[in-house]
């Protein structure tokens, strides 16, 4: 979710009284090319990498054919996540909501006086919330269906070799696609609640302290410390010769204070 805007884009829709659509249905959806090409070449990354190396012995077909399931539900999910935040929007009584795909993600676009402090806190929460909610169902279901699915999908997951044939495939094709996509929802929703901008969490904490002090700018302070701090244990590490921790360290550094600086851009 992008950080809403104090004042309503001029690109936005304005609220017409003469149309009594509500929820969803009144918000502008808009879908870059990009977003496609993301979810194809997650695609395209499964079934050259991932899934024959958790399935050796599947045959072509039903290794693309799970690649393409496992991306089609990673690009619904990606779709929900941001339409809770559009709900929640609407609930709190945004009358012009914006949800936008591009590359490996979305945002939704408001206007926060529209939410005030409490509905933007809420609206944030409510993208992660959803990825929580897609992981205990695809998880589960994916247990469900195949007891032998890797339950840490990309990231733990170890190799099964056996020789399914008919339903018996299809059914663990389906399984490791639901695997993939809890683990992959799992990651989503906890890397939205890091507590700097533009994330979820750091859209969340500035709101709170906008509710208790007036104050906006509360994430990118968080952002600076953490940024602050990892320069730090970057300069440790060079000084005790561990060149490429202390590289990396630096380069997380930077990556998040300019993260911080786009938050207060948005």
């Amino acid at each position: 979710m992008d950080a809403p805007s104090r004042q309503t884009p001029a690109w936005q829709d304005a609220e017409d009284p003469r149309n009594p659509r509500r929820g969803l249905r009144r918000s502008r959806i808009q879908f870059h090319w990009t977003w496609f090409a993301t979810v194809i070449l997650l695609a395209a990354a499964l079934g050259t990498r991932r899934i024959p190396g958790a399935r050796p012995d599947w045959p072509e077909i039903a290794i693309w054919a799970t690649a393409a399931g496992t991306a089609m539900l990673v690009g619904g999910s990606l779709v929900l996540h941001e339409a809770a935040h559009a709900l929640v929007a609407r609930a709190y009584g945004a009358r012009d909501v914006v949800l936008r795909f591009a590359l490996a993600g979305g945002a939704v676009t408001t206007d926060a006086r529209q939410l005030g402090a409490r509905g933007v806190a809420a609206t944030a929460i409510a993208g992660p919330l959803a990825n929580a909610a897609i992981t205990l169902v695809t998880g589960g279901l994916a247990l469900s269906l195949d007891p032998d699915a890797p339950t840490g999908g990309l990231l733990w997951g170890t190799p099964v070799t056996h020789d399914p044939t008919g339903t018996a495939l299809l059914v663990q094709g389906l399984a490791l696609a639901l695997a993939d996509t809890a683990t992959l929802n799992a990651l989503a929703g906890t890397i939205n609640l890091l507590p700097i901008p533009p994330f979820d969490g750091g859209i969340a904490i500035d709101a709170v302290v906008w509710h208790l002090f007036g104050w906006m700018g509360a994430a990118r302070a968080v952002a600076r410390l953490v940024a602050a701090g990892l320069i730090g244990a970057a300069l440790w590490q060079f000084m005790s010769g561990d060149i490429i921790s202390g590289s990396l360290a630096s380069i997380i550094a930077v990556l998040i204070d300019r993260l911080g600086q786009g938050g207060r851009n948005r």
